[in-house]
């Protein structure tokens, strides 16, 4: 069963392109528009193998909340953290999680998805 990524962004062009560019990777995605859906995904999908998170974003739990949330339900995922309006340093992030911040070239996004998905690139 091939992992999947879990992409978890409010915005929906960026959360489109995201997942068009993993697509194009060979990767196979799941989108959710936030933090609340994505954890329902999380607890019925058992081949996620990254989630993508972005900060700031409707519901009850942000993305910050959500990737300590994950480090403790599913410590095996990591979690790439991003967000244009905040920065996040390492030592405020679970051991499983790295941060990258907006707007990201889309290279750097592609290198820090597939390095942390464990894929060769």
């Amino acid at each position: 069963m091939e992992r999947v990524v879990l992409v978890v962004e409010d915005e929906p062009l960026l959360l489109e392109l995201a997942q068009e560019v993993l697509d194009l990777e060979g990767l196979q995605t799941i989108g959710a528009p936030n933090a609340d859906k994505a954890r329902l995904i999380l607890e019925s999908t058992s081949n996620v193998g990254l989630v993508i998170t972005d900060i700031k974003m409707p519901g009850k739990i942000n993305g910050f909340e959500l990737a300590w949330l994950i480090s403790e339900q599913w410590p095996e995922i990591p979690v790439l953290v991003t967000s244009g309006h905040q920065r996040v340093r390492a030592d405020e992030l679970p051991p499983n999680a790295r941060f990258l911040p907006k707007p990201w070239l889309l290279g750097d996004f592609i290198d820090q998805s597939v390095a942390m998905l464990g894929v060769q690139p």
